[in-house]
Parts: C-alpha cells; structure tokens; sequence
C-alpha cells in the first residue's frame, strides 16, 4: 500500500475531482485548502516516454485569465531519452509571472520574486507576498510593469544554484535601475535547498528567524566589492582573519578595530575560485584523491579535475597543481590561508561526500 501510486491511493471522485493534486500537495508540506482556487486536477500524456508509465495526473496552475497559459506538475515522473520529466509548460510564459489570486501588493509591501510555483506557495502560506517567474532566466517585464513605482520591496529568492544565483545578481541589478527597492535573498552556501525545502523544515510556516541567514547569504552575493563583502562577514561572524570568494577569486582579511581609518585589510590570495566536490578512495591500492571545481572570472565551463591529497597539504604544492589543471590558474596565499580556507568552506561538515571505487567492470557483491 506505501508503494501505491497516489492516483491509486487518492483518485479523483465526482465530489473531489483534484483529490490526487490535492494529495500531492500535502505531500509537499502545503495545505492545499488554502489554494482551491489557485489549481486544478488534470492529465498529461508523453508519447515519447521510453517506459511506463506513460502518463499521469498533473497539478495545473494557469498564468492567464483566458487560461492559454499553464504549468503543471507531473504527479508520477515520466522517464523520457533525454531524462525525467518532471513538468511542462503549455503556451509562452515570456515576460509573464505566475501570480495568486488576488494579489495586489500595497506600498511598502515586501515580495518575494522565486523560482517555481511550489516555492511561490510555500512562501504564501507562511504569510509572505510571493510571485513566480518559472525560470530563472525569465525576466517579468511585463507582469512586473503595472507595480512599478508604488515603493513596493521586492526580494529577488531564486534557487541556490550557477543559474540562480547570475539571475539573482542580474535581476536585483536590473529593479535597482528601476528605481525599485530591491534585495537578495537565498540559501546559505552549499545548502541546495529552495523554499519548499525550507517550508518542510519548518513545520509548515517559513518564518521571518528561518530567514536571517538567507538574507545574510543574499546580501553577500550583492556586495559592491571584495572590501564591502569583508566587512559584511565580520559584521556577521565576528571573526577577524577569514578568507572568503568574490567574483571568482580568493581574499584573504584581517581586521583590527586599533585601525579606525583602514579596519580591513584585503589581500588577493587566489585569481581563481577552488570549491571540493568529493573524495574518492581506491580501496584495493589505498590511494585517495581529492575532486574539485575550479571556475575564475571571464571562464565559462569550470574546470573539473583531481588533487592528491599532497596537493592540498601546502600553499606551493597547491599552486603548482592549479597550474597543470589550467592555463593561468595561481594561488598566491600563504599555507595558513590556504589551511584556514579549507577548514572553513571544503571540510567544515560532519559528512563529507565520499566515493568507494571498484578496479574493474562489471557486478560486485558488496
């Protein structure tokens, strides 16, 4: 029975026709009696599905009054040759927001701009303004167009990710242009979580002390300069020697309150930004390695290669290995910045990722 579909567990009836969409939000932590009017029950069939099932029922949300424009959310992911699909958009959504109903935020009000509608709802039922734009790269001309102007605040909270956190820093660039009030608002580093993430976490309601990091994480990602973001750190975190990233390279800071006309002091450690993904262990020769992603200003694709833990033991073997991985790369910074660094962003976690190998192909028991 725990293994049924929901449409099996909850099917639709003559008196409750969105009862697997509604069971489906439930399941997301939303409440979805505070949304009857917001979405319906519906189906979607994928010709191109490579197994079954090959259809489901969705959660459809529309974005238009004449309802041309919809999202829906698969209830049963469909596997397709490319991947999973999990969605699907019918119509152009360009330039448009979803909004819920009745939305008309005031003067002074606060609202959150997100990623999906199921954020959107997570925020709404904690008692926030939310209002969706889909994906990160849709700009909501025209749905934003009516609000200019009327002193609302706007928080820019897309997803935590590459694509997310460019469109953050775009966007609240572009309302700032505006003349609109504008901030940032997002997961703390590493932390992959959206808003619907948060709302599970929280009981049920997102409140405004869940959301003291997120802004802090927010403001960091807006700060003007490597200097300002210093001393927003230490503003923060009290700490007085850190070293931390902005745009893609590495500083080291000092501060001293004695200083009262220079209290920070900024060194550039790094032209490039070294993030750990996982460790990888050979158990058959002991050997282990350290996997890591390493982005720098103007560069596109990241580079993606592997470090002998030898590599990360100090400053000079550590330079010399960014230099093989790419054209360029340099690490500048001494070896206690560079173990400072590590304690603080790469192995700061009680569980880090690792990975076991296996020294050949094919079925192994364990």
């Amino acid at each position: 029975d725990l293994w049924k579909p929901l449409h099996e567990q909850f099917p639709p009836t003559k008196l409750d026709p969105n009862a697997t969409a509604r069971a489906y939000l439930r399941m997301r932590g939303l409440d979805p009696d505070l949304f009857k009017q917001e979405f319906i029950q519906s189906q979607r069939w994928e010709r191109e599905a490579i197994r079954e099932p090959k259809g489901t029922e969705t959660v459809r949300f529309f974005l238009t009054k004449d309802k041309t424009v919809w999202w829906e959310r698969f209830i049963t992911v469909i596997d397709t040759p490319e991947k999973p699909k999990k969605a699907h958009f019918q119509g152009s959504y360009k330039g448009l927001w979803w909004q819920p109903s009745g939305f008309l935020p005031e003067t002074d009000d606060c609202v959150f701009l997100v990623e999906g509608i199921l954020d959107a709802l997570s925020l709404l039922q904690s008692g926030f303004k939310a209002v969706s734009l889909m994906s990160s790269n849709n700009w909501p001309e025209t749905s934003l167009k009516p609000y200019l102007g009327k002193n609302i605040r706007w928080v820019m909270a897309l997803d935590n990710d590459t694509a997310g956190q460019r469109y953050n820093l775009k966007y609240y660039h572009e309302l700032s242009k505006l003349g609109e009030k504008v901030e940032v608002c997002t997961a703390p580093d590493k932390e992959k979580r959206d808003w619907n993430d948060l709302l599970k976490t929280s009981n049920g309601k997102i409140n405004l002390e869940d959301l003291k990091e997120w802004f802090y994480t927010g403001k960091l990602l807006t700060a003007s300069n490597a200097r300002a973001k210093a001393l927003l750190i230490v503003e923060h975190t009290k700490k007085h020697r850190f070293t931390f990233d902005y745009g893609n390279q590495l500083y080291a800071a000092k501060y001293s309150e004695r200083d009262e006309d220079e209290p920070i002091q900024i060194e550039s450690i790094a032209n490039c930004k070294p993030d750990f993904l996982y460790f990888q262990k050979d158990k058959t020769t002991g050997d282990g390695f350290y996997f890591m992603r390493i982005t720098r200003p103007g560069l596109n694709k990241p580079y993606m290669d592997v470090f002998a833990p030898s590599a990360l033991s100090s400053a000079g073997e550590f330079k010399n290995r960014l230099m093989n991985v790419g054209a360029g790369l340099m690490f500048t910074g001494n070896t206690k910045q560079l173990e400072r660094h590590q304690q603080d962003y790469w192995f700061n976690k009680d569980q880090l990722p690792e990975v076991d190998t296996i020294n050949f192909i094919g079925y192994a028991q364990e």
